[in-house]
């Protein structure tokens, strides 16, 4: 099994390698997003539209990542992926590559914020530790909302529809947890919304990987 993901793996970077603007599209976007931001404020010293700009930033850049996971892959080459590997492996290689790439945009975003909108978060360390919970959060619950999308003409807009609802709870989680470690709150305090983070990742990424055969017999 572990080969057949790291063959899948292989293939998406391959692909991704050959439309490189299919990556730095989202670079781009974040970039874009950010100085725009810089433009209007100049320096962000309040810590709530600090941490605020940045999450929906980074939100909208994962929904952007995730649409290429599926979207991409026509209907003939799953008929003929369905001949070589098990459901289980797709599920768990998209959920794997797109972790890594939503690790590297969200981190790209932060030190871009700190580079132009200064930097609010007393504690980086544990920054760090939620930028990567919020990037596993993420990829694990959007991948399957684009198998699912996948699956109809419209998969875009359907993307959207889906995603907001299910990223509700994770965005609230990673802002609160954002908020302590901006004041520079000992990680002992703030490890109830760190837990909460881990529970849902390990419970989307649960959900993935059980409900993605179902979708892939449709």
């Amino acid at each position: 099994m572990w080969k057949e993901i790291a063959a899948l793996i292989a293939k998406d970077f391959k692909l991704d390698f050959r439309q490189k603007y299919a990556v730095f599209a989202t670079l781009l976007y974040v970039l874009s997003t950010t100085y725009i931001a810089y433009l209007i404020f100049k320096e962000v010293s309040d810590r709530r539209t600090w941490i605020a700009l940045y999450w929906i930033i980074t939100i909208f850049a994962a929904i952007n990542t995730s649409m290429r996971s599926f979207g991409a892959e026509s209907p003939h080459r799953f008929w003929y992926y369905a001949q070589l590997v098990r459901p289980s492996s797709i599920i768990l290689s998209k959920m794997i590559y797109n972790i890594v790439q939503m690790v590297v945009i969200s981190t790209f975003t932060f030190f871009l914020f700190r580079l132009l909108l200064g930097d609010p978060i007393a504690d980086d360390l544990q920054m760090f530790l939620i930028v990567i919970l919020g990037a596993l959060g993420f990829s694990t619950s959007l991948t399957l909302m684009s198998a699912l999308a996948s699956k109809t003409s419209n998969n875009t807009t359907l993307i959207a529809i889906l995603s907001i609802p299910i990223l509700l709870p994770l965005a609230i989680t990673l802002i609160t947890a954002t908020h302590k470690a901006a004041l520079g709150t000992e990680l002992s305090e703030n490890i109830g919304s760190l837990s909460m983070l881990l529970l849902l990742n390990l419970l989307t990424g649960a959900l993935s990987y059980l409900l993605y055969p179902y979708v892939w017999r449709e």
